[in-house]
């Protein structure tokens, strides 16, 4: 996935803080002020101008009973504001976790976990040229699978958006309760294939790998728990045992750029064709990248992962729906 980072200062967030009290009070007294504007319309319209004057008379100023009432009437029309404001703050709130929430939100590598505002703006043609470059290169790396569901999609935006993420992949969802070895091995690679693919084809990088990197870091950190790599501190207490385990991730990092890098020298230019078909579709599905994949010369390189076992031909059908479901199933996990 090609994400957006936000970066704010730490001014913008004590600011951002403090508004938020600020306006609900602001908001609360402007409520006060109105519910006690309507009370006193109420209390003197014609029908009941001479009753209130009435009452009114009977109370006389500067004592108990006249200060109590107007107390009253105030605290009164303030607590309700600040319930209607609350109320709203409560009801946007509720509404906010159960609204839909779109699949770019995941892609082949997870799911982009919180919410940030992002200024709509058009994607530049050089935007665009990054971000297909990047999605084209997670996508090439799912060609090992020898198989995908018809219903996976690839997007590149041409606007930002409240995600962040400014394109995606989006396969499946794992129904699994365990994961492989060789299923770890290949998604550590997809997530590292968009940056790879970018500096490949277009000798240089954008900034768009931070959730990939997230995620990479992430899955490494477990598959090194499992000593596939020799020992991995599972709780490091020492200098030399994060020293010793930094170095792990260093030497699996490199180990797989390499393997990556290896992979689009190979495939260049199916990886050129790929890209320039997203590039001009910006939106790519299952029905148009497995013929694709079947039709493409692609070489692996050795060492590299096929989670789903070796195969002769990329296949047209789906086998795997007991174990990973279409996207939009409600599971923890897309890749």
């Amino acid at each position: 996935m090609f994400g957006i980072s936000l970066s704010s200062s730490p001014i913008r967030t004590i600011f951002s803080f403090i508004r938020q009290p600020i306006s609900m009070t602001v908001n609360a007294l402007f409520l006060a002020l109105a519910i006690y504007g309507i009370f006193w319309f109420c209390l003197l319209s014609p029908t009941d101008f001479d009753t209130t004057l009435a009452q009114l008379i009977e109370i006389k100023p500067n004592t108990p009973e006249y200060r109590r009432f107007f107390t009253d009437l105030y605290s009164s029309c303030l607590s309700f504001g600040a319930f209607i404001v609350l109320a709203g703050k409560v009801v946007r709130f509720i509404c906010g976790i159960f609204s839909p929430k779109g699949d770019e939100q995941g892609d082949g590598q997870g799911r982009l976990s919180g919410r940030a505002s992002v200024i709509r703006r058009k994607m530049t043609p050089q935007d665009i040229q990054y971000v297909g470059a990047h999605e084209a290169g997670h996508l090439l790396v799912y060609a090992a699978l020898g198989q995908l569901p018809s219903s996976m999609k690839v997007k590149v935006k041409e606007h930002t958006d409240n995600t962040t993420s400014l394109g995606y992949v989006s396969a499946f969802t794992s129904k699994r309760v365990t994961q492989s070895r060789l299923f770890i091995e290949w998604q550590m690679l997809a997530s590292l294939a968009g940056r790879e693919g970018e500096s490949i084809l277009l000798q240089d990088n954008s900034l768009g790998s931070i959730y990939d990197n997230h995620e990479w870091f992430e899955l490494a950190r477990l598959y090194l728990k499992n000593h596939f790599k020799g020992i991995f501190y599972i709780e490091p207490l020492s200098e030399f045992e994060f020293n010793a385990n930094e170095a792990k991730l260093n030497a699996l990092k490199e180990k797989q750029t390499q393997l990556l890098q290896e992979f689009f020298s190979l495939n260049l230019s199916v990886y050129k064709q790929l890209t320039s078909m997203l590039i001009e579709k910006k939106i790519l599905y299952g029905h148009e990248i497995i013929p694709f994949f079947q039709q493409a010369d692609i070489t692996f390189p050795q060492g590299f992962p096929f989670p789903f076992g070796r195969f002769e031909k990329f296949s047209d059908e789906w086998h795997l729906e007991e174990e990973y479901g279409k996207v939009g199933t409600v599971v923890d996990k897309k890749y």
